[in-house]
């Protein structure tokens, strides 16, 4: 579980909301996954061809992470408090 450890690390104090955190958006990442795969059986495509459904889903599911991604490093450098400084 190197990405677990990983988290620890970076979170400091606060590691354990990051596992559960973490963990939180695995079991939706799994039903969705599970809740998308059944229809697409059943809509008579191969079960040959459900890979590339799913590598499909997995390559918008990165295309939205980088987009996010990038947004927030473009946010970062934006302050919302203008010039405004607590004392």
């Amino acid at each position: 579980m190197p990405r677990q450890h990983r988290l620890l690390e970076l979170a400091g104090p606060r590691g354990t909301v990051a596992l559960a955190l973490n963990n939180s958006a695995l079991h939706p990442g799994s039903a969705v996954g599970s809740a998308l795969g059944g229809p697409a059986l059943g809509a008579g495509p191969a079960p040959a061809a459900l890979p590339w459904a799913a590598a499909a889903v997995s390559a918008a599911g990165l295309a939205v992470h980088l987009a996010a991604g990038r947004r927030s490093r473009l946010a970062a450098g934006v302050s919302t408090l203008g010039s405004y400084e607590h004392s």
